[in-house]
């Protein structure tokens, strides 16, 4: 989100502060993907869609305004998650997932400067990529793999996905995300082999192959 939103302050794209309110309803009534995990709950889903939908709102007055105060805190955070209609019970907001939800915003809460995307996408996108893709490899505590419920790959790399679908004329902002992903792995690999993402990045690609010894890669970004 937070790269996404510095992309569009960036190429200078209006915020239409309507949008907030007028398209919360249909938010609410959103249906999670088809190949998601199954969840029994609607009115976890309905509070789950709303929960993000009003923080995204968060980021997007943060990033404009330039007021890194407008993320929520902690004790916010576990309000708005009460409000929406969340309880601890379910799995979207126990503990452990509001902690992690607070550790994620906390950094841009301090911000003292404001960071361009590239290097929000640098520090905190590509690591938690990253960590992300390599957990889908067999390696997640909760998830060593991906909750699909269609039959499709479950050791799939997105990343690879996304990258490989990149548009670099005239896409949009989740191409020129990816577009500066494919940018920083060739220059770490050419000029910082032994720092951490590019270590991570590479036991990455290992554990990719492993989960697919008939189709193994020499890079999940190019």
């Amino acid at each position: 989100m937070q790269a996404y939103v510095r992309v569009l302050h960036c190429w200078q794209v209006p915020l239409d502060c309507s949008a907030r309110d007028e398209l919360l309803d249909r938010i609410r009534r959103g249906r999670i993907p088809i190949w998601h995990s199954v969840i029994e709950s609607a009115n976890q889903v309905q509070a789950q869609f709303e929960f993000w939908w009003l923080n995204l709102w968060d980021i997007l007055h943060s990033v404009y305004a330039g007021e890194p105060g407008l993320i929520l805190s902690a004790d916010d955070l576990a309000r708005r998650a009460e409000n929406v209609g969340g309880t601890p019970e379910m799995s979207s907001f126990t503990s452990e997932e509001m902690e992690k939800a607070a550790a994620g915003f906390s950094p841009y809460r301090a911000e003292e400067t404001p960071w361009s995307y590239s290097d929000v996408i640098r520090d905190h996108f590509l690591p938690s990529l990253i960590r992300v893709e390599t957990n889908f490899q067999g390696l997640g505590a909760r998830y060593s793999s991906r909750p699909r419920t269609d039959g499709s790959d479950v050791h799939e790399s997105i990343m690879m996905r996304q990258c490989l679908a990149v548009n670099r004329e005239g896409g949009g902002p989740v191409d020129l995300i990816y577009e500066t992903v494919i940018k920083l792995l060739d220059w770490q690999e050419s000029n910082a082999p032994h720092g951490r993402n590019h270590v991570t990045y590479r036991a990455l690609v290992d554990a990719y192959n492993r989960c697919h010894p008939n189709s193994p890669v020499l890079a999940l970004h190019r």
